[in-house]
């Protein structure tokens, strides 16, 4: 079948119609720009993969029949008809575009198609197969017609993903920076590989009215100029999706996309700066792996009664420079090797601070039960408010002086509580960020 009806097979039988191969020209149809017909016909055979989006699963929510239901949002007179090359397979994984377009009636979306390459197979006539590729049903008058833009907004990626128990790498990880930045960077818009996904989550976005609109003039920042030399220490293991380029906007410091894939290249896991000058002013130091902040921690308490007040440095050199943790609370897959491991080396060290103190102390109980699953087979914990709330209260414990930013979109109430008892503290500033609800707190 690849072979008899490739794209280019198509289009030098009917050089009249536009056919798009999907897995070589994602970039050129998910930049929207006016592709010279009104009926796109586009073959899709497998839908290519970013790998700098990874380790987010991005290509189930970016199908042709996700990009036919975005440009025929920002273009009303266009039609589209997808021609399936594998049907099984797709019908099996459960995309939602096109789940939703098998539950309606064709009369009911006379703007987009699915066409199966098994009604190609026994047409010999070329007059019968472009018939069959060209002409949609007659819509009637009594109709009720499915806007485009509502069929998209009910999409996952325009939902945002609000599920309360929503994967680590779920893709309001690449949705929610989308929806802050005012202005992407070139190498956002212009990706890294055959594929941006970046952009074409950015494209669903726009056509669904819900992304941004770029500002002109002057644009919204913290304002964190009088602050001095301040660093703020950004740890999120995908730091590198719009995160870090976000915060580098909100603190006015200019972002060098160049600058930034250096640093997401490289092996060093302790924090380097990606924006601003390191030793004067503010500046954005990021670090996509914490472990280094538990060796960190453990250095600092060496010889100290009880905690490392004013002894725990996130970063080197700086001399006087002050320093703001923006820590994600969820930093590996849920059950990994790693997230178990580095689970049981917190609960160690936490076991310092079970008795009364300035902040709520840990319990033998929480602190027994997380070392009790870090050596199970079992991948979610019991208490899983316990297990990600461990790192930034055993900082807060070691460092009483160290201001803590946390960032999440969870509103469990079990993470909350845990934090509750540390939110009127003078050593933590804790801000649960929604972002996958458009808010900030």
């Amino acid at each position: 079948m690849n072979r008899l009806y490739t794209t280019d097979a198509l289009q030098r039988m009917f050089p009249d119609l536009k056919f798009w191969d999907y897995g070589t020209d994602f970039n050129q149809l998910w930049r929207m720009k006016p592709l010279g017909t009104d009926h796109a016909i586009v073959v899709w055979g497998d839908t290519p993969g970013d790998p700098d989006v990874r380790p987010v699963a991005t290509e189930q929510y970016l199908t042709p029949f996700d990009w036919a239901i975005a440009a025929c949002s920002r273009n009303r007179t266009l039609q589209v008809t997808v021609l399936d090359l594998r049907p099984r397979e797709h019908d099996q994984a459960g995309y939602a575009a096109l789940s939703w377009l098998r539950t309606q009636k064709q009369e009911c979306v006379p703007w987009l198609r699915r066409l199966l390459m098994y009604a190609l197979l026994d047409i010999s006539d070329a007059d019968c197969l472009r018939s069959l590729l060209t002409t949609f049903p007659t819509t009637t008058h009594d109709a009720l017609t499915v806007e485009p833009r509502n069929a998209l907004r009910a999409l996952p990626v325009s939902q945002r993903d609000l599920t309360s128990d929503a994967s680590h790498h779920a893709i309001a990880n690449l949705v929610g920076p989308l929806l802050l930045l005012r202005n992407l960077s070139p190498e956002a818009l212009n990706g890294g590989g055959s594929a941006n996904h970046r952009e074409a989550l950015r494209q669903v976005l726009l056509a669904a009215g819900l992304a941004p609109k770029k500002k002109v003039g002057t644009h919204e920042t913290l304002h964190v100029a009088k602050l001095g030399d301040v660093r703020f220490v950004l740890v999120d293991d995908q730091w590198h999706h719009g995160w870090a380029e976000w915060l580098s906007e909100r603190l006015d410091l200019p972002w060098d996309g160049s600058r930034a894939n250096a640093v997401r290249v490289s092996t060093l896991q302790e924090p380097q700066c990606v924006a601003g000058m390191p030793n004067a002013g503010v500046s954005l130091w990021v670090s996509g792996a914490p472990q280094w902040i538990l060796e960190r921690a453990s250095k600092a308490l060496v010889g100290k009664e009880r905690d490392a007040r004013l002894g725990l440095r996130l970063t080197d050199g700086g001399g006087e420079c002050g320093e703001i943790l923006l820590l994600d609370l969820r930093l590996f897959p849920s059950g990994s090797h790693v997230d178990k491991t580095f689970a049981s080396e917190i609960a160690q060290l936490a076991r310092r601070f079970t008795a009364d103190g300035p902040l709520p102390p840990f319990t033998d109980a929480e602190l027994n039960g997380v070392e009790v699953w870090s050596s199970s087979n079992e991948n979610d914990p019991k208490e899983r408010g316990t297990l990600l709330t461990l790192l930034p209260r055993l900082l807060a414990h070691t460092d009483l002086s160290l201001p803590i930013v946390l960032f999440s979109s969870t509103g469990r109430r079990d993470i909350v509580g845990k934090l509750s008892g540390y939110l009127p503290s003078s050593c933590v500033c804790a801000h649960i960020c929604s972002t996958t609800r458009t808010h900030i707190s």
